[in-house]
């Protein structure tokens, strides 16, 4: 997913489903690190 997004955002013209698909990584990305955290807690 990260290599995605820094590839779609290195790209100096972007349609507007590849946006989608890189924001919706981005908000995969954080949901699942809110997730790692939450779960390192009640560890």
């Amino acid at each position: 997913m990260g290599s995605f997004v820094l590839l779609a955002h290195s790209a100096p013209r972007l349609n507007n489903a590849t946006r989608r698909v890189a924001r919706i990584d981005i908000a995969a990305v954080t949901l699942l690190a809110a997730a790692a955290l939450v779960w390192r807690q009640h560890t």
